[in-house]
Order: structure tokens, then C-alpha cells, then sequence
């Protein structure tokens, strides 16, 4: 049980019907997350990770019987909730320069946060029509949504693979700027990932997923990173 619960996930199960037949990928998941606190998702491909991350922001329905509170809502709205999509090229394609994708947002809080980041590129791109979305690299796309979010304040920032194409250096001050941010502004955040090791390190909380099931919930103070790689296979 954690301490302050703002968020509080109980019996969460989905089930698709698939050529008439029930594929069970959610499996009454139940967990809390604190307020200040970052969430690790972890799992293998397949689990559930990214269907209980689409529940949680609305986008799928659970199926009967589960209960999800939100900071005392049974569903938060959009301006409370942040979500940093799997498919980062699904929101940043097509034509749209650099300076017109942080104009839809408030653009200086968007260059202060990267100047303090050290992100010097994002202020030389968002010099009109100097660089076009699509010419950036995978790992600079999500870079600069993820700055462009971290400027926002949320209640609930749930990020799927967020870090993946990133550098260590880039990834880890943006980790540490979340981390800071989600305690300051008394938010929670879930993080899916694959990197264990960078969850172990980083994470006040880490929920391991396998074949739709919670293998662990735990404080990464109390298990080893060799107990958390079990987990991914229910050998813990």
C-alpha cells in the first residue's frame, strides 16, 4: 500500500474476442501510485503494458468488475493528463516545421526548460522554418516532446518508451528534470520500459507485468536488479 495513494487501480482486467475466441491481456491488475512518485512498467513485449497505459488515459475500456480513482475522479480529464505516445512518428511527421509544433504549446516555457536542459538545438530550431519535424532523428523527436511536456504541468504523465532513441547523457538529465518536477508539482507518472537496469535505478516504484499479471510491485530499494530480470519470466 502506498502512502498518500493519489491514484488507485483495482482488478483491472480486458479481454479481446479475437476470431471468436477470448484473448485475456489484462488480468485483475491492481496497484497505487503516491503523489511525487514515478511508476516503472516493465515487461516483455506482449504483457499488457501498453493496454493498461491506454485504459488508464481513456483511450480503451476495461472490461466490468475493475475500478480506477484518479486523484479522487474515476477518469481525469485531458488538460490533467499528459500522454507521451509508443510511435513518436505518429505525432511528429509530415510538413510542420520546429517552431510551428512548439508554437501550439507556449513556446517560451518550451525554450527556458531547454536552455536549462542544456537542449541547445531546440532553440536553434525553433527559429522559423529552420528545421522541418521530419529531418530530425528518432532520438531528437522525442527529446523535444518530451521537453514540450515536462513544460506542461499534468496530474498524470503516462509515458510509453519515452527514452529509447535517446542518448544516456539526454536521457538521464530529462529523467532527473521528471523526477524533480513530478515531486514539486505533486504529480504521478508512469513510465513504461525495457531498460531494467535504467528502472532499477530511477524508478520509487516498479510494477513488472507477465502474460497480462502483476509478477511484482516493489520498491526498487528492495529488490535486486538479478530478482527484477526473474520477474519479466514469474521465476521470482
Amino acid at each position: 500500500m502506498v502512502t498518500q495513494a493519489r491514484i488507485s487501480i483495482e482488478g483491472i482486467s480486458k479481454t479481446y474476442n479475437i476470431s471468436n475466441q477470448n484473448l485475456v491481456v489484462l488480468d485483475r491488475v491492481s496497484f497505487e501510485i503516491g503523489v511525487g512518485q514515478v511508476l516503472f512498467l516493465c515487461g516483455q513485449n506482449g504483457s499488457g503494458k501498453s493496454t493498461l497505459i491506454r485504459i488508464l488515459a481513456g483511450y480503451e475500456q476495461m472490461d466490468s468488475g475493475g475500478e480506477i480513482n484518479c486523484f479522487g475522479n474515476f477518469q481525469l480529464s485531458p488538460s490533467e493528463l499528459m500522454v507521451f505516445p509508443q510511435d513518436v512518428e505518429e505525432v511528429m511527421s509530415g510538413e510542420l516545421y520546429v517552431s510551428e509544433f512548439v508554437s501550439l504549446f507556449n513556446t517560451q516555457k518550451i525554450l527556458t526548460l531547454a536552455a536549462e536542459l542544456e537542449i541547445d538545438w531546440i532553440g536553434r530550431y525553433s527559429a522559423p522554418k529552420s528545421k522541418l519535424i521530419k529531418e530530425l532523428s528518432g532520438g531528437e523527436k522525442q527529446i523535444l516532446l518530451c521537453t514540450v511536456m515536462l513544460s506542461s504541468k499534468r496530474k498524470l504523465f503516462l509515458l510509453d518508451e519515452v527514452f529509447s532513441a535517446m542518448d544516456t547523457n539526454n536521457r538521464q538529465n530529462l529523467m532527473n528534470y521528471l523526477k524533480s518536477s513530478i515531486k514539486k508539482f505533486q504529480a504521478s507518472c508512469i513510465i513504461i520500459s525495457h531498460d531494467l537496469d535504467f528502472a532499477h535505478d530511477n524508478a520509487d516504484q516498479i510494477l513488472v507485468l507477465h502474460k497480462g499479471k502483476l509478477s511484482l510491485n516493489s520498491a526498487p530499494n528492495l529488490i535486486t536488479k538479478e530478482n527484477l530480470l526473474a520477474s519479466l519470466f514469474n521465476n521470482t
